[in-house]
């Protein structure tokens, strides 16, 4: 009955950090189209669970259709051309087992001016945080997608200016006429009574 319990009250907590996540997304400006993709060769896109995630961290899935067949070779994009007509926002990459690589993603011929691409928005989920059905998606693997599309609707921040190689100047401030005379009176009469005062003995 304790592990009962705990399961169910965890499961709670996993449905109440979604539902958290869920209105945090629907305050951001702006939903970007997302082209996730699960395997690079061939392209392979989200599967459903991915694609509801991206929905719920406040992106639309390009191809929500696709995301409906549950085995990899139904989910194939056949022509790359495909994700350019679509021309997504992002591009999410978690290529099951091995590394994402941005750079070559870029490099697909016809892929330059598609928008993420073209604003270098091309980001990884690692795939034991979104690849498989359970806790892990529901909380590391949605929070790394909200925070990916919460950082594009973001404006840009600015650059703050460089330090100046050298310090200002204090400028410099003119006295008072009749101060600057009394200042000369002052060491006039402090070096005439140096003068008058008298030598002292040697011993």
């Amino acid at each position: 009955m304790g592990e009962a319990a705990a399961a169910d009250a965890y499961a709670v907590r996993l449905a109440a950090h979604v539902e958290a996540v869920r209105q945090a997304a629907a305050a951001l400006p702006r939903r970007p189209r997302v082209y996730f993709e699960e395997w690079d060769v061939p392209q392979i896109s989200a599967i459903r669970w991915v694609s509801e995630l991206v929905g719920i961290a406040g992106g639309d899935d390009i191809f929500p259709q696709r995301a409906r067949a549950s085995l990899g070779r139904d989910r194939i994009v056949a022509d790359p051309l495909e994700v350019v007509a679509a021309a997504p926002d992002l591009i999410i990459g978690s290529w099951c087992g091995k590394k994402f690589r941005p750079a070559n993603v870029a490099a697909r011929p016809g892929w330059a001016e598609v928008p993420a691409v073209r604003d270098g928005e091309l980001h990884e989920v690692k795939s034991p945080l979104i690849l498989q059905p359970g806790p892990a998606a529901l909380s590391d693997g949605l929070d790394r997608l909200h925070a990916i599309i919460k950082g594009w609707g973001r404006p840009p921040r600015l650059n703050p200016p460089e330090p100046t190689s050298h310090p200002p100047r204090t400028p410099h401030v003119q006295s008072h006429p009749a101060v600057a005379d009394r200042r000369q009176e002052d060491a006039s009469r402090f070096h005439r009574s140096r003068r008058r005062r008298p030598a002292r003995p040697a011993r």
